[in-house]
């Protein structure tokens, strides 16, 4: 029996005598086997013969395979079978290995069947340029990652006004109006808490996007605080990433010391990173937990590939590893000029000279503690690899470095930079 040609289609050998063609079209979205299956044996409405077709094909491929491609399956895939000899036909695999990478297919296109939580409607997509007036910048702060530095860099040397939890210290959190305060290094705050649920639903209530006091929002605590923003005045969100081993062995050795801050653990300077890593006290998989708002139950692939579609279409990037080039991506996305020479020495000093850093010993790539944490960090490992690979990709973005950004959203209160704050570490100032 002969087959329909199909445009764009790709044969595929599955059997000794059974041939598949799969139709593709450029959508840009993510196909997998269940993608195959509503496809070929909903959509369509086939006969009884080619949805059980599909189904083996399902098992031949191996419910775990997926392809990100700049193509991806059309909304309905043309699925015809004939009886033929192989002719030494290449597998299924073999065949769809070939083709991902002929196509240069991208590694964070689009996930299929991932819908965002309707928290997040009102970030503004990373690629949705030029950046509108009324944008707001927020900060997704991961903790021990070079989120410090970054506030530091945005209070200190743009003189930015945030919104963090500073400035509902000193009694500020009973405030029942909003206003601009300033610390004693000169820094300013909007006084509220955007770094807990309670704090957040406060500065909600009082408005604070629509006050247009802060500058940037800062908050470890996305969805609750991205619901704050409305449809004139979008959150930017953008984050820093740290490899989740080197993260959490961080986060050990700062938090046995580190008294000033709320989840300080004395015990831990007295237990090995082993101990630390088999104990309940370890953190399991933070970033996937907080962009998948999942912070209790067991995580699943399914919240990897939220986590990821989050960072892949609201999140511009930075890396802790290239900490100079992601600060300058910042910087000229959001359209943040240095007001001073002070300001620009200001913002070296930062640079070079971390906020907030603690020495401590590193543990070895291999070794027993690395294992254990790599395990209980799991799918965090693998959101670090694909925040490699989009930070990689979103270097688009800045092609040309001389080139200013159009229509940036201005920083409304900048002011000349207050020089010489003080690190979190001296401030003793809570990392959120």
């Amino acid at each position: 029996m002969l087959w329909e040609e199909v445009p764009n289609s790709i044969p595929v050998h599955f059997g000794s005598n059974t041939k598949t063609v799969v139709s593709m079209a450029s959508t840009g979205t993510r196909f997998s086997s269940s993608t195959i299956f509503r496809s070929c044996c909903i959509r369509t409405k086939p006969s009884l013969g080619t949805c059980m077709l599909t189904l083996m094909v399902i098992l031949l491929m191996g419910a775990s395979v997926q392809f990100n491609a700049d193509f991806s399956f059309a909304n309905k895939l043309s699925v015809s079978s004939f009886d033929a000899n192989s002719n030494g036909a290449p597998s299924a695999l073999s065949l769809l290995s070939s083709t991902y990478s002929e196509h240069g297919f991208s590694s964070t296109a689009p996930l299929d069947n991932i819908k965002l939580s309707n928290s997040l409607k009102y970030l503004a997509d990373v690629d949705d340029l030029p950046l509108q007036q009324n944008d707001i910048p927020f900060f997704f702060h991961v903790p021990r990652s070079g989120g410090s530095t970054m506030k530091d860099i945005m209070g200190s040397c743009f003189g930015m006004v945030m919104a963090s939890d500073v400035g509902a210290r000193d009694g500020h959190k009973y405030d029942k109006t909003l206003q601009v305060i300033e610390d004693s290094e000169g820094s300013k705050f909007v006084n509220v808490d955007t770094t807990t649920a309670v704090g957040i639903h406060r500065a909600k209530s009082l408005n604070l996007v629509e006050s247009g006091l802060a500058d940037v929002i800062v908050t470890q605590h996305l969805h609750p605080a991205a619901t704050m923003f409305n449809e004139n005045q979008r959150g930017r969100m953008f984050t820093m990433m740290r490899n989740p081993i080197e993260r959490a062995v961080s986060l050990f050795h700062y938090l046995g010391v580190a008294d000033w801050e709320p989840t300080y653990d004395p015990d831990l300077a007295y237990i090995s990173i082993e101990m630390y890593a088999r104990s309940k006290r370890i953190e399991h998989n933070w970033m996937v937990r907080f962009l998948s708002n999942e912070l209790e139950r067991d995580l699943t692939e399914k919240h990897l590939d939220v986590a990821k579609e989050v960072l892949r279409k609201k999140c511009l990037v930075g890396i802790l590893d290239e900490k100079a080039e992601s600060f300058m991506r910042f910087e000229k996305y959001f359209g943040w000029p240095l007001p001073s020479e002070e300001a620009k020495s200001c913002h070296e000093n930062f640079i070079e000279n971390a906020s907030n850093k603690h020495d401590h010993p590193l543990i070895e790539e291999g070794s027993a503690a690395w294992e254990l944490l790599s395990v209980k960090n799991d799918l965090d490992m693998k959101l670090y690899e694909y925040g490699k690979e989009l930070f990689r990709e979103q270097a688009r973005l800045f092609m040309n470095k001389n080139q200013q950004p159009q229509n940036a959203a201005p920083v409304p209160n900048q002011q000349t930079a207050q020089i010489g704050a003080a690190s979190d570490e001296q401030n003793n100032a809570p990392m959120v």
